[in-house]
């Protein structure tokens, strides 16, 4: 998920190196377990004063995140404030969900990759509106002792117990290369028409929409489009003074019209107000001394 200043993937990171943790201030990284490494990015945790952030928003793109958290976390849509469960699972946006909170937050999160977030997604009810999902099921009887880990900040006993969930549910659910190779071409930087890939798996365009959709919980074009966005997104977090009409040709986009379309869908506004939003976010936050919860993931991973 994107971000207007934390929570997922946004903003300059460094690389982790394979097996170890990275962090600071508050905010920890680390790899999966080897053998997760195709299904999961990577494993977070968070210990932060959300209220003197302003809180977050989290933007669409082609992750999804499975979070526990020890303190009140709430999804603000247009009803009010809604509190989001202790561990719940954030799947394929297709808007923009802000996040608030009270005071200081601690939350231990992996992100998935799209491949891993639809069969995740079939554990509980579906998604609500705001795109959130319950996921207090997915950990079962640990889930008190996630939140009191996470509540300690014991960022390595967390990230066993992490492994070891995911990789039961990973096997539970038959994940392989099969899934990479139908959803992975939706994800390239060039237009991936669903009949080239039925063709190229000698099977129907009806059945990769369906193989695709029970992978990620979202059909091939959305994919396609929210892994544009993201490249898009990214490049004007790293430099808000990117040209846009050329950012929109490189990331995918036919021309700006079609960016800034896109933006508005995914991001509520246009590219143009959300570059000087990251500018503003990036000062505020570098004064801060804060780190996102959204950065993309680092190049090994």
């Amino acid at each position: 998920m994107g971000d207007d200043g934390s929570s997922g993937r946004h903003g300059g990171t460094s690389g982790t190196p394979a097996g170890g943790a990275t962090g600071g201030g508050g905010r920890f990284r680390r790899d999966p377990h080897p053998s997760l490494r195709p299904f999961v990015v990577e494993y977070w945790g968070l210990a932060r004063d959300l209220a003197a952030m302003g809180g977050f928003t989290i933007t669409p793109d082609r992750f999804g995140e499975l979070i526990c958290c020890a303190d009140a976390l709430y999804a603000v849509g247009r009803d009010g404030r809604e509190r989001l469960p202790d561990c719940f699972l954030v799947g394929l946006l297709e808007g923009p969900l802000r996040i608030e909170a009270d005071g200081v937050v601690r939350c231990m999160a992996a992100r998935l990759q799209p491949w891993t977030v639809g069969r995740l997604l079939a554990r509980g009810p579906g998604p609500t509106p705001g795109g959130w999902m319950a996921a207090g099921a997915l950990l079962g009887p640990r889930l008190a002792r996630v939140v009191e880990l996470v509540r300690g900040r014991d960022w390595e006993a967390l990230f066993g117990i992490y492994d070891r969930i995911l990789m039961e549910e990973i096997g539970r659910r038959d994940l392989g290369g099969a899934a990479i190779e139908v959803v992975g071409p939706f994800l390239g930087e060039g237009p991936c028409p669903t009949a080239a890939v039925a063709d190229g798996r000698d099977t129907s365009r009806r059945q990769v929409e369906r193989r695709v959709r029970a992978l990620t919980g979202t059909s091939p074009k959305r994919l396609a489009g929210l892994a544009r966005f993201q490249r898009a997104r990214d490049a004007i977090w790293a430099d808000p003074a990117i040209g846009l009409a050329g950012l929109a040709i490189s990331a995918g986009y036919s021309d700006q019209a079609h960016m800034t379309r896109e933006f508005r869908r995914y991001a509520g506004q246009t590219p143009a107000r959300f570059a000087r939003e990251m500018l503003a976010r990036k000062l505020q936050l570098a004064a801060l001394d804060v780190a996102f919860v959204q950065d993309p993931p680092s190049a090994d991973a």
